[in-house]
């Protein structure tokens, strides 16, 4: 599939799963993440050409964050985020999200099982990347700059198995 018609396909998935017809659908840089009126997804280069792998993967991104519209509280959870941005206390905002991520991935398989696939896929692409970044980290620097990103790859780990089953 092509990347410009995937688009098209994740902009109405995006609205029609968030249950917000006016969500407003991006693709730039590498991550994914909403604000309540956006979803932001990683940017696909227009003639580039899908495998199914991509496809599962980008799909479990509009899944997860069209969640996030569906049964997270935005304005609480933007609110909670600008407060721990505020207060150099992004470790707490990082912990909440993985938290906060697993427990709206159960209710979107519970309304759509369908989604499990694609969320696994996207995990399991983001803890791959996680995983090499640490590798690549000098050791001293491995102690002090994943110990937020190794809980979190843990909880997510255990919360998204322990869901799944």
């Amino acid at each position: 599939m092509k990347a410009h018609e995937f688009r098209h396909e994740m902009q109405q998935t995006a609205a029609v799963f968030g249950r917000q017809g006016k969500v407003k659908v991006t693709f730039s840089g590498d991550g994914a993440y909403t604000d309540g009126e956006t979803v932001n997804i990683p940017s696909l280069p227009d003639q580039a050409t899908l495998t199914d792998d991509q496809v599962r993967i980008i799909r479990g991104y509009v899944d997860h964050e069209a969640g996030h519209l569906r049964h997270s509280n935005m304005p609480l959870l933007m609110d909670f985020y600008g407060k721990c941005q505020k207060s150099d206390m992004m470790s707490l905002k990082t912990i909440h999200n993985c938290l906060e991520d697993i427990w709206l991935e159960d209710r979107v398989m519970q309304g759509y099982p369908g989604a499990e696939k694609n969320l696994r896929a996207v995990t399991n692409a983001v803890q791959s990347m996680e995983l090499q970044g640490i590798e690549t980290l000098p050791n001293q620097e491995v102690l002090k700059e994943t110990t937020t990103n190794s809980v979190c790859l843990g909880i997510t780990t255990v919360g998204r198995e322990h869901f799944a089953n």
